[in-house]
């Protein structure tokens, strides 16, 4: 990366760590574009593979530079959007996974609710 590419980045952190404090709903506005284009770079990655069949990279490494992004915006933004972020990113990327492997392997359901019962005690396993 260049000096000039750096320096953006450096300024962009900065901007959306200010906005945290001052604006919290106009920096989930902004901090969702930027999942929306990890989550579209994880649909291009998902595929990639290099003339031996290896997988170029992980997909999954899109997690962890969303959420290293985020921790350089400072710990606002941490909180305001640390948890969405993995959410959003680790289902954005399973899902790319699947639709180049079988789609039918990652089927989502309403997993916030299931997380309710099973954590309540209110959910019983199938025998």
């Amino acid at each position: 990366m260049g000096k000039s590419a750096m320096k953006r980045k450096k300024s962009r952190r900065k901007y959306l760590g200010k906005l945290a404090v001052k604006d919290p709903s106009k920096f989930n506005f902004e901090w969702a574009k930027r999942l929306d284009s990890w989550s579209l770079e994880a649909v291009k990655y998902a595929g990639l593979i290099n003339s031996n069949g290896i997988p170029v990279s992980s997909v999954f490494d899109l997690v962890d530079r969303a959420l290293d992004e985020l921790k350089a915006c400072g710990e606002e933004a941490v909180l305001l959007e640390g948890d969405k972020t993995r959410e959003t990113m680790m289902d954005s990327c399973c899902r790319a996974v699947a639709k180049v492997i079988d789609h039918r392997i990652y089927r989502p359901i309403n997993a916030q609710s299931n997380y309710q019962l099973m954590t309540q005690g209110t959910h019983k396993p199938a025998r």
